[in-house]
C-alpha cells in the first residue's frame, strides 16, 4: 500500500475489533473471578518483555503477563478479553474514581440470562445492583464489580436463547463503555480516523444510572460501530453529575485499559493516523513471536487503544 491523499481513515484496513483489556493487580484474583465465576475461558497465556516490547506498551521495567480470555465455545477469532499483569512495577489504583470521569467506564457482555447470572453472584458475594428491565430495548441489564473495582455490565436480550435451569452463560462481549468530556469531538475523532458508524445521540433513560447518580442524572449515549466489529463502542457525556478528567494515565494503571483493532496493514495505518496528527506512545513495535507489529495510541482525552497487524495486506490476520 501508498499513503493517498484520500487516505484519511484506517477504517477500511481495519480486519476486527481483536480485544478489550484490563490493566490488573493480581493476575491469580482475577483469572479465578473471571474463569470460575464469570465462566469465560483462559484462551492463552503469555510471558511480555524486553525494550522493544516495553517502550511499546510505555512502562518501562520487567516483564508482564499477557492473558487472553473468550466466552466458552466461541470462535478463536472471536473479540477477547485481554489482562496485563505487571509484578512490577504495578501501575497505581485510581483514587475516588467514578463511572462518570472521563475514562473507559464498563465492559459489557451480553448472557444468556440475567436473573440467573444476579442469583449465582450473589451467592459468591459480588458486588452487583439489582437487575433492571429496559422497555425500549426489551433488554434486561444489571452491573457489578470485579475485585479491581471495574464495572462489568450484562444484558440479556429479547432474542437470545434462555437456558434450561438455573445457569447462565456470557455469549460474547457486547460493547465497552467510555466517558468523554465533548462527545460531537470524539464521535468525529473516531469517525474521521477509523470510519466509526456512529448512531443517534440520545439521553440516557436507565434506572442504573439514576441508582448510582441519584434521579437528577442528565446523561447522554451514542452507540458507535468499528468497521467488521460485532462489538460497539458506547460513548457517553455526563451533564450531570459532569465527568472530571483523571489526567495522565499510565498503561499498567488498574482499570479498564484499552481496546485494540487488528487491521490489514499496521505500518499504513500508522502513517495515515500520524498524518491526523493522533498522539502515539511509540512507534510501531514488530513482535518477532507473533510476526505482527503493534503500537498503543491516544484519542482526545488520553484514552489508549492499540494496533495491530502485519506490514503487508498479504499477512492479513484472519
Amino acid at each position: 500500500f501508498k499513503l493517498m491523499e484520500s487516505d484519511q481513515s484506517v477504517g477500511k484496513y481495519m480486519t476486527k475489533m481483536d480485544h478489550a483489556a484490563l490493566a490488573i493487580s493480581d493476575e491469580d484474583k482475577m483469572k479465578t473471578f473471571y474463569t470460575e465465576i464469570l465462566g469465560l475461558e483462559l484462551a492463552s497465556r503469555v510471558v511480555a518483555g524486553g525494550d522493544n516490547v516495553a517502550r511499546g506498551v510505555g512502562v518501562a521495567g520487567k516483564e508482564f503477563m499477557v492473558l487472553l480470555f473468550k466466552p466458552k465455545g466461541a470462535a478463536d477469532n472471536e473479540t477477547k478479553l485481554e489482562m496485563l499483569y505487571w509484578p512490577e512495577p504495578q501501575g497505581k489504583k485510581l483514587k475516588d474514581y467514578k463511572f462518570s470521569d472521563i475514562s473507559y467506564n464498563h465492559i459489557c457482555y451480553l448472557v444468556d440470562s440475567v436473573k440467573n447470572a444476579h442469583t449465582f453472584l450473589k451467592s459468591k458475594n459480588v458486588e452487583v445492583m439489582e437487575p433492571s428491565f429496559v422497555e425500549k430495548s426489551k433488554t434486561w441489564t444489571m452491573t457489578g464489580k470485579d475485585p479491581d473495582d471495574n464495572i462489568f455490565q450484562l444484558i440479556e436480550k429479547e432474542d437470545v436463547p434462555k437456558p434450561d435451569g438455573e445457569h447462565f452463560k456470557i455469549i460474547k462481549i457486547d460493547h465497552m463503555g467510555i466517558s468523554v468530556k465533548d462527545m460531537e469531538k470524539t464521535l468525529e475523532f473516531y469517525k474521521k480516523n477509523f470510519g466509526f458508524e456512529i448512531g443517534e445521540t440520545k439521553p440516557v433513560e436507565s434506572e442504573l444510572i439514576k441508582k448510582y447518580f441519584g434521579e437528577q442524572a442528565e446523561v447522554l449515549s451514542c452507540m458507535t460501530t468499528p468497521p467488521n466489529s460485532a462489538l460497539k463502542i458506547q460513548v457517553m457525556k455526563f451533564k450531570n453529575p459532569e465527568g472530571k478528567p483523571l489526567g495522565e494515565r499510565d498503561t499498567n494503571d488498574i482499570m479498564i485499559s484499552h481496546f485494540a483493532f487488528s487491521t490489514q496493514n499496521a505500518k499504513l495505518a500508522y502513517d495515515i493516523l500520524k498524518k491526523n496528527g493522533v498522539a502515539f506512545v511509540s512507534e510501531p513495535i514488530w513482535v518477532e513471536g507473533m510476526k505482527i507489529y503493534f503500537y498503543y495510541c491516544k484519542d482526545i482525552d488520553g484514552n489508549l487503544f492499540e494496533i495491530l497487524g502485519p506490514e503487508t495486506s498479504e499477512q492479513v490476520i484472519k
